[in-house]
């Protein structure tokens, strides 16, 4: 598996799962697609933080999911490989605050930032 440069839910179907917690967003989304497969996922551990989840990978227990590009330092240190999902999960996110309050510059800086990507991603 290792040496794929993408990989789909199909594939981990009956690999070791170190799963997420059941209140994180990412597995919610997870839960759908195995569904939508048809895909029962063979869990092995529930880990509640991800460095315990990364030490059952790094000691070859199972595979695990990541959010986003924070795996990559890991995956250069603890000496594992991490593998795009093809198709890629996709999920909404978004900012909040509180009703009638005004936001500060570097948060309406940040927002437009966040725009553009999306609008660059839209049009590519």
């Amino acid at each position: 598996m290792s040496s794929m440069e993408r990989i789909s839910l199909k594939h981990l179907a009956g690999e070791r799962l170190i799963y997420l917690p059941p209140h994180s967003y990412i597995r919610s989304k997870l839960d759908e697609e195995f569904k939508r497969l048809e895909i029962t996922p063979n869990v092995l551990a529930y880990p509640q933080q991800m460095i315990t989840a990364f030490n059952l990978v790094e000691n070859n227990a199972g595979v695990s999911f990541v959010l986003g590009d924070g795996y990559r330092p890991l995956v250069h240190i603890e000496h594992t490989a991490a593998i795009p999902l093809d198709p890629p999960i996709l999920y909404e996110t978004g900012f909040v605050w509180k009703k009638g309050k005004r936001i500060s510059r570097a948060a309406r800086r940040c927002i437009a930032y966040v725009q553009r990507q999306i609008k660059a991603i839209e049009n590519s």
